[in-house]
């Protein structure tokens, strides 16, 4: 789930084998989510590790939802976009933690550069995301919002 290679391997995967069971890719997938989001930080460690741990994870989580852009478009895997987009939205609407809110914002903005850089968004979403930058208090997601409405 390392942004610089996920491209990268995802053509090597597609070099490597002619015939690849879509099956099997979601299965990888939703085992690497589930790994993922059940991994919790500990405690009883010091502030700064749990704040790298937690650093880490969302690093993970974006890392994941650029590989499931690239084998959706790469057509690996069919219909997972959609439903990870308005999971992410749902999450964001339903966090009162700000941290969870800019999590959700980051990889719904991983996604819009990923399938959406050379089309228009949907106007769905974009209706969406101008509600959620309305109603945002924390400048820095506002912000992430703007920067997906703008295609920055």
């Amino acid at each position: 789930v390392h942004l610089n290679f996920i491209s990268v391997y995802v053509e090597l995967l597609i070099k490597l084998y002619s015939n690849i069971e879509t099956s099997l890719i979601n299965n990888l997938l939703n085992e690497m989510y589930d790994s993922i989001h059940n991994k919790n930080i500990d405690n009883t460690q010091s502030e700064y590790l749990q704040f790298c741990d937690k650093n880490k994870k969302i690093d993970l989580i974006i890392g994941h939802t650029y590989l499931v852009c690239e084998c959706e478009k790469k057509e690996l895997i069919q219909n997972k976009i959609t439903n990870m987009i308005d999971e992410l939205i749902g999450e964001y609407n339903k966090s009162d933690n700000g941290d969870d809110r800019f999590r959700s914002i980051k990889c719904l903005y991983m996604i819009f550069q990923s399938i959406y850089s050379e089309t228009d968004i949907p106007e769905k979403y974009v209706n969406k995301l101008n509600e959620c930058k309305e109603n945002e208090k924390e400048m820095k997601i506002k912000f992430k919002i703007m920067d997906i409405l703008e295609k920055r």
